[in-house]
């Protein structure tokens, strides 16, 4: 592999190798000026998955809020920022909903979900990251896991069955989307929208 592929291996997390290969794959897939986005960074382990296949001109926004929860704590935007220490990097230290209005336009190529795992938190960041994703584009979620993560699994199909994300290959609990529309009422409240959100 290479020296940041070595890293990721020994950076705390629980993102398993032959979910990063599937990562691996989707990057190499994708222009090579893309813009990629992942919402649950940690301590930067499958950050550090994605940058090792990226090429030197695209782009990888992490966002994470550096909360303790559940079995994830100990982990800051200092050290993280250091972790990555990559120009290619940017990180922000806020919820998805705090920085949408800041990533509007960027048009994801691709985008990695793996933050609050509740059906409450998982809708809001699907929602979000479809809203800043480019049709057509890869939607890689983690803890893909009925009997661990129902609420996740629960947003997941709730999409798929509207044809807003189309199923592709999963490795252990990485599963690969699609984003197949971007309808107006994933964010709007209006009744009788069908267009599609603007990127």
């Amino acid at each position: 592999m290479n020296d940041r592929w070595d890293r990721a291996l020994l950076t705390d997390g629980f993102f398993a190798e032959d979910e990063a290969e599937l990562v691996r794959d989707e990057v190499r897939r994708l222009p090579k000026d893309a813009t990629l986005l992942e919402v649950g960074s940690y301590r930067g382990r499958s950050s550090q998955f994605i940058l090792s296949s990226m090429t030197e001109e695209q782009e990888l926004v992490c966002i994470d809020t550096f909360r303790s929860a559940a079995s994830y704590g100990g982990h800051s935007y200092a050290d993280l920022r250091d972790t990555l220490n990559d120009s290619r990097a940017t990180v922000l230290p806020m919820s998805l909903r705090a920085a949408f209005r800041h990533l509007r336009g960027k048009g994801f190529s691709l985008a990695l979900i793996d933050a609050d795992h509740s059906y409450a938190g998982a809708v809001e960041d699907l929602c979000l990251v479809i809203a800043l994703a480019a049709s057509d584009s890869t939607l890689l979620c983690h803890d893909v896991d009925e009997e661990l993560f129902p609420g996740g699994v629960a947003a997941i199909e709730s999409l798929v069955t509207r044809h807003v994300l189309e199923t592709g290959p999963q490795v252990g609990t990485l599963g690969s989307f699609t984003v197949r529309g971007r309808p107006t009422w994933l964010l709007d409240p209006g009744v009788f929208r069908d267009e599609e959100l603007p990127i």
